[in-house]
C-alpha cells in the first residue's frame, strides 16, 4: 500500500460520504415530496415525472459508468461530479420550472451515476489489496449510511426551524446539500489518488475494454442472482418512499413529522 493507514481511512470516509449523500437531491421527493409540491409548485404527477426522468437516465448510464471508472482519473471524476452536482443543486434552489427540473435530473444522473457511482467504488477498492476488499466495502457502505443519515437529520432540524408555510425552508435544505457537495468535491481533490498512479505502483497490466468482457459476465448465473436481489431491495425501498406521503394525507401528520418519519 502506498497510503499510510490514517490517510487511507480518511480517504475512504470522504469517498463514502460523497457517494452516499450525492443522491439526496435527486431523491429529494423521498422525504420532501409535499414541500416540493407546495413550494416548488409541482403536482404529484409532475414530481413522479421528475423522478422517472432520473431513474430512466440512471438505468442507461449505470453500464458505461464502469468503463468510465477504468478509463479516467478517479480524483478528477469524483471531484468534478461532486462540484457539478452542488452547482446543479444551487440552480434547483431557485425553484425552476418543470422543464429545467427535468434537465437537472438528467444532469444529476450524469454526475452521480456516470461520473461517480462506479468510480467511487473502484477508488475505494484500490485503497486496499485483495485480502482487504470485504473490509473496505463493508466500511464504505457503513460510512455511506452514517453520512446520509447525519446530513439528513441536520437538514431536517434546519427545516423544522422554519414556519410551515415558509418557502425558504426547502430552499435552505437544498442549499445546505449543495454546499456540502462542493466541499466534499474539494476534499476529494486533495485526498483521492489518481488511479493511473496506483496502477503503475502496483504494476497492474492495462487492458483495453472489450464487448466480450460484458458478455462473459452476463453468462455467469451469479450476476443474475445478485441483480435480482438488488432489484428487489430497491423496489421495496421505492415502495416505502410513498409511505411518508401516505402518513400526511391519511393520518394528518405535519410536514416536519412526516419528513422525520421519512428518514
Amino acid at each position: 500500500m502506498q497510503h499510510n493507514s490514517y490517510r487511507r481511512w480518511i480517504t475512504l470516509a470522504i469517498i463514502s460520504f460523497s457517494g452516499g449523500v450525492s443522491f439526496d437531491l435527486a431523491y429529494l421527493r423521498y422525504i420532501y415530496q409535499i414541500p416540493m409540491a407546495k413550494f416548488m409548485g409541482f403536482s404529484n404527477t409532475e414530481i413522479g415525472l421528475i423522478m422517472s426522468t432520473f431513474g430512466i437516465a440512471a438505468i442507461i448510464l449505470y453500464a458505461p459508468s464502469g468503463v468510465i471508472a477504468d478509463k479516467f482519473s478517479h480524483r478528477k471524476m469524483i471531484t468534478s461530479a461532486m462540484i457539478i452536482t452542488g452547482l446543479l443543486g444551487l440552480l434547483m434552489a431557485t425553484y425552476p420550472p418543470l422543464w429545467v427540473m427535468l434537465c437537472i435530473q438528467i444532469a444529476f444522473a450524469i454526475t452521480t451515476i456516470l461520473m461517480l457511482w462506479s468510480v467511487s467504488i473502484k477508488a475505494a477498492s484500490l485503497l486496499g489489496d485483495h485480502s482487504e476488499q470485504g473490509k473496505i466495502m463493508g466500511w464504505m457502505e457503513g460510512l455511506r449510511g452514517v453520512g446520509v443519515m447525519s446530513l439528513a437529520v441536520f437538514t431536517m432540524w434546519v427545516f423544522s426551524r422554519f414556519a410551515p408555510d415558509d418557502s425558504t425552508s426547502l430552499k435552505t435544505v437544498i442549499i445546505i446539500y449543495s454546499v456540502v457537495y462542493i466541499l466534499l468535491g474539494i476534499l476529494c481533490w486533495f485526498f483521492v489518488s489518481d488511479n493511473n498512479n496506483l496502477r503503475s505502483a502496483n504494476n497492474e497490466e492495462k487492458q483495453s475494454f472489450q464487448l466480450s468482457d460484458i458478455l462473459a459476465v452476463l453468462r455467469i448465473s451469479t450476476t443474475w442472482y445478485c441483480s435480482m436481489v438488488i432489484f428487489g431491495v430497491f423496489t421495496i425501498y421505492a415502495i416505502l418512499s410513498y409511505s411518508t406521503n401516505y402518513l400526511t394525507e391519511m393520518y394528518g401528520m405535519s410536514l416536519v413529522a412526516r419528513a422525520t418519519w421519512g428518514l
